[in-house]
């Protein structure tokens, strides 16, 4: 038998690790270390080196240590020597040394003779770099591996041997090690007292207890090394929630602390959890009985719900299993992990009869001590896109939002964050076929948080927006309590029939809910406002037909310039933080009647808080144009030398506004003339990190207004790690086939542009009935022109055959005019060497500026 020491990192510490384990005979007789495996893939096999032969010169143990990057250079053959690489392999960033090049979106791994023996292929998620391919060759035949998790059983499967063991402690590479299956080999779980030592006593149990969830129970031993007496939490912490616990044997020091506990899942497993295997492809649905489902697939991404909506059956099986009270917790490229709610722990939260939740106390330093406390109950809406698509249930039912509301509270002010964990993204804080009483239970810890911190009715206001807003609106008419809610969904119809059900609720509660809320709102004492927006006109009207009592309003912003749900919350900022001041406060912007009371006092009253609401508002907003002005418009270009360069350099150019940034930002945002999908809104990403060498990317310029605000604020927090990562060097405005150009520039902006095209053969790119002209004030100097006509709306889904068209059209210059897809076919035929510009509304610009014509939005997208 081998017993092999498994890492991640190979560190100064690692000694310490190798030392301890060497230390004690936790085979009992039956061996000690004979080998040591590396496993982290991006550690410079020569600082492995170094730090191996350090370690061997103070310490006399003879085991042979093994690193995956040094074993594949070895093992593998070679797909090309580079060169030119010099200093390259030897780049030192914040973690370790590097022996990659970065290609594009490759990542080639190369030895000390600039061999490259592995590639990866990468794209960018939020701020990092993820891995998504890993290449080797072997006997001549290139092998591909889906994950981190495949490559390194690869490796591990090449080494060790049945009846081997494993040791292993807290790290990235934890779940990777237990998840490797072989005959007969027994894994230890090992953590080490350098690390218990900084976490501490609650600290060391958490990351014991989240280590053995996560692995899913394929330990055969957990081993901790501490000061401390662990034996009565340990047994106890566990044994409520999943596993029970038999410690196998104590060693104490001299000093009396335990020094080692060896910790043996029992043999009976009458607590364990069990576990069942199913396949996606011959997937049954019956009613399953175990507490995880481990449920595998060939769908090759990690997150099934990543582009699910698109597969039905998916859908169903998700929302079938949801049905069955199973949440998913986990996976990986090919397989997802679902567990049993009521199984289901994480200490991230505070957890109370079933509900998670957070509570926020006001600050102590600012306390009011002559007046009553308050409560604002935060039922969250949807997170953004990383969050819905994310295994993590705490992503999916507890969003980040309004982190820092007390700031924009009154005093004394305590805020409650209910996590909607139910369903797959939640209920929307509603009873469901499997969790029947999850109404009562969130309003049993409402009840207790009053209580427990002495808070009256009246002083108790539930909020939320969309999602959160259906939860605040249903649980403050139950409990007959002040309500703001936004823009609540009491009909999830259009979702379940046109959006794929991307909530999932269309098979587990009822899709509409006005008979609830007709019901809850008839003998409710509530009070409140829905504050939403009639050009959200199929939301609104939904809205509309609730019977409200007298001491509720339906109020519409009225805001033109929002007419998706999904924009609604993020915009109305200030409106929100206004009611819920002015209920806090117990100033009364409604009467008897529910029409507004504005006295001369209570006009002073809601001016101050609407002013200073709006006036925090823009100081957000001047936070985030400083980073707008870092990120873009440092690097924005003059929109004359802009259209210089376009002439004189054959620039292409693709344009990216609101539209463009919103489908990114936001899944559930559509244009009119556009649906939004994974595919669309990824390669809108790809033209942000990897423009063409010859493309220049266009967002909007400078302008501090509220409705670039608005512009910016529904989509920049999405789009400030994309920004930062990006490989363009330099920006142009948007701005520059629109109606500002020609109002800045006049008749020498019309010939700029007329300079570019001046004797081209021109290929236009547009949509069939396209209002895009080619007027003779903008287009008579041109040698020639031609149309390829694609889809009106969703042209996108045609891409792919314009791309071939275009390959091999044989026109001087391209003008694309096709909403976001033309950003992305600039970006695909300027890399194919076409000069191509995605010139937008440029006639309908010119034509609003010289003659009085409507704004380009304001037009139809097809000619009349």
């Amino acid at each position: 038998m081998t017993v092999f020491g498994v890492i991640g990192s190979f560190k100064e510490n690692s000694e310490q690790i190798i030392s301890t384990l060497q230390r004690h005979d936790i085979f009992q007789n039956k061996g000690i270390i004979n080998k040591v495996l590396i496993l982290d893939y991006m550690q410079n096999m020569y600082q492995v080196e170094e730090l191996v032969n350090k370690y061997r010169s103070t310490h006399d143990q003879d085991f042979e240590i093994i690193h995956i990057t040094k074993w594949l250079s070895q093992r593998g053959e070679f797909f090309e020597t580079l060169s030119g690489l010099d200093g390259e392999t030897n780049i030192i960033d914040e973690t370790h040394t590097k022996n990659y090049v970065d290609k594009g979106v490759e990542r080639w791994f190369v030895d000390e003779f600039k061999n490259v023996f592995l590639k990866t292929k990468i794209h960018l998620s939020g701020s990092d770099y993820v891995t998504d391919q890993w290449s080797i060759i072997v006997d001549g035949v290139e092998t591909i591996f889906n994950s981190e998790k495949a490559l390194i059983h690869f490796f591990m499967d090449s080494i060790i041997e049945e009846k081997d063991s494993l040791i292993f402690n807290i790290s990235k590479i934890a779940p990777i090690v237990n998840n490797f299956v072989k005959k007969s080999i027994t894994k230890i779980f090992f953590i080490d007292h350098i690390r218990s030592e900084k976490l501490g006593d609650a600290a060391l149990i958490k990351s014991i207890y989240e280590s053995l969830i996560n692995n899913q129970f394929l330990i055969n031993k957990v081993v901790t090394i501490n000061e401390g007496d662990y034996k009565n939490t340990l047994e106890r912490g566990f044994s409520q929630k999943l596993v029970s616990l038999i410690p196998d044997h104590l060693v104490t020091n001299e000093t009396g602390m335990i020094n080692d506990l060896i910790i043996l899942l029992n043999e009976s497993k009458s607590n364990v959890l069990t576990t069942i295997k199913l396949d996606i492809s011959n997937f049954e649905f019956k009613k399953y009985k175990n507490d995880i489902i481990e449920l595998h697939h060939s769908l090759n991404r990690e997150f099934i719900l990543k582009g699910a909506g698109q597969n039905k059956k998916i859908v169903d099986i998700l929302n079938f299993l949801a049905g069955l009270d199973y949440i998913l917790y986990g996976g990986d490229t090919d397989y997802s992990v679902f567990v049993q709610r009521k199984k289901y722990t994480t200490t991230k939260l505070s957890e109370f009869n079933e509900i998670y939740y957070h509570l926020d106390s006001p600050d102590i330093q600012k306390k009011q001590t002559n007046n009553a406390n308050k409560l604002v109950v935060f039922f969250l809406s949807l997170p953004p896109y990383d969050g819905l698509i994310s295994n993590n249930p705490i992503d999916r039912s507890y969003t980040n939002m309004f982190t820092d509301i007390q700031r924009s509270l009154v005093k004394d002010t305590f805020v409650l964050r209910i996590a909607d964990l139910n369903l797959v993204r939640g209920s929307f804080y509603v009873n469901s076929v499997n969790f029947p009483d999850y109404e009562d239970k969130i309003q049993s810890l409402i009840q207790k948080i009053k209580i427990e911190n002495t808070i009256p009715d009246e002083n108790v206001v539930m909020f939320g927006a969309s999602r959160g807003a259906v939860g605040a609106l249903l649980h403050g008419a139950k409990m007959n309590t002040k309500v703001v809610a936004v823009d609540p969904i009491i009909n999830d119809q259009e979702y379940v029939q046109h959006r794929d059900d991307v909530h999932y609720v269309g098979h587990n509660r009822p899709v509409d809910l006005t008979d609830k809320f007709v019901n809850y709102m008839a003998n409710s004492k509530a009070n409140g406002v829905i504050i939403s927006n009639k050009f959200i006109s199929k939301n609104f009207l939904y809205l509309k037909r609730i019977p409200l009592p007298m001491s509720f309003k339906l109020i519409s912003l009225n805001d033109n310039t929002v007419k998706e749900h999904a924009e609604f919350s993020r915009n109305s900022v200030p409106e929100q933080l206004m009611w819920l001041n002015a209920m806090l406060s117990d100033v009364q912007l409604l009467d008897k009647r529910g029409e507004n009371k504005m006295s001369a006092e209570i006009d002073e009253t809601f001016s101050k808080i609407l002013y200073y609401n709006k006036e925090s508002y823009r100081l957000e907003a001047l936070k985030m144009y400083d980073d707008l002005q870092h990120l873009i418009w440092n690097k924005m270009l003059d929109m004359e030398v802009t259209m210089k360069r376009i002439q004189t350099e054959k620039l292409s150019i693709a344009r990216y506004g609101d539209g463009e940034n919103k489908l990114i930002a936001n899944p559930y945002f559509n244009i009119g003339f556009q649906k939004n999908n994974v595919r669309l809104s990824d390669q809108l990403k790809d033209v942000l990190l990897h423009p063409a060498k010859n493309l220049m990317i266009g967002q909007p310029s400078k302008l501090f207004n509220d409705s670039h605000i608005r512009l910016w604020n529904d989509s920049f927090y999405e789009l400030k790690y994309i920004l930062a990562k990006t490989e363009a060097t330099e920006y142009i405005s948007t701005h520059i086939t629109r109606p500002m150009f020609f109002h800045l520039y006049g008749e020498h902006g019309v010939q700029m542009w007329r300079n570019i095209w001046q004797d081209q053969n021109i290929t236009i790119v547009t949509g069939e009935g396209s209002r895009f002209d080619l007027i003779p004030e903008l287009f008579d100097n041109i040698k020639s022109s031609k149309v390829i006509y694609t889809k009106a709306k969703n042209a996108f889904s045609d891409i792919d055959n314009l791309i071939n068209k275009l390959e091999v059209d044989d026109g001087d210059l391209i003008l694309v005019s096709l909403g976001p897809t033309a950003s992305i076919l600039a970006n695909e035929m300027a890399k194919r060497g076409k000069w191509i510009l995605d010139v937008g509304h440029l006639a309908a610009s010119y034509k609003n500026v010289f003659d009085g014509g409507k704004m380009p939005e304001a037009l139809d997208i097809r000619k009349k």
